[in-house]
């Protein structure tokens, strides 16, 4: 279906039920969606793929197994298009989705997430200008160093290399959000202390 007008009420009805316990995310899973969900991630509709983003963080946090789902149904990769091509709104829902990926508790999970470019396109948001889901792209963020770090991974130095990596970081020190701020402050004295007070 392509109809905006009949998928749209329909992906929000899944949101809201993904957006439930485990045990209905489970049943929403089970009843095969994500495959139908992959698809919308190409729509032309931005409010369909915004949606389908939003769904889709839904299930990023949920269980180990139903974030395995969405790397094992192919997703990943098609949600990490959306991060770096989408409009505005939709890249924003997608690093909500790559974000809770990073943050699994399955180090596995985060580190495909990371092959996939998903910490690349988080990095990518970082000049959002709204603190709340920024405050969720630094966590995920951290989480991935600290999964790399655990691994024996140079992630912190992949982060460097990345163009305006590190100083997308940096810039949000001076942001008006002091919870931005904090995350950002801790961020940077944790993986990167030779940056986060130059004047050492």
């Amino acid at each position: 279906l392509q109809d905006p007008e009949l998928v749209l009420p329909a992906v929000q009805t899944i949101c809201n039920v993904v957006g439930g316990s485990a045990a209905q995310t489970e049943h929403v899973i089970q009843l095969k969606a994500l495959p139908a969900l992959r698809s919308l991630l190409s729509h032309a509709d931005s409010a369909i793929v915004r949606e389908t983003c939003w769904t889709l963080s839904n299930i990023a946090a949920g269980t180990a197994a139903q974030v395995q789902a969405l790397i094992d149904g192919g997703l990943i990769t098609s949600v990490v298009n959306v991060a770096t091509t989408g409009e505005y709104r939709s890249k924003v829902e997608a690093c909500y989705v790559l974000a809770n990926m990073l943050q699994s508790r399955q180090a596995a999970q985060a580190l495909f997430t990371v092959d996939a470019g998903g910490l690349t396109a988080l990095v990518g948001c970082l000049e959002i200008l709204d603190p709340a889901p920024l405050q969720t792209f630094l966590r995920g963020i951290s989480a991935a160093l600290r999964v790399g770090a655990a691994a024996g991974r140079t992630i912190d130095e992949d982060l460097e290399e990345l163009p305006h990596g590190l100083g997308a970081i940096e810039k949000l020190l001076e942001f008006h959000d002091p919870g931005v701020v904090a995350l950002a402050q801790a961020l940077l004295d944790e993986f990167f202390p030779e940056v986060s007070d130059p004047e050492d």
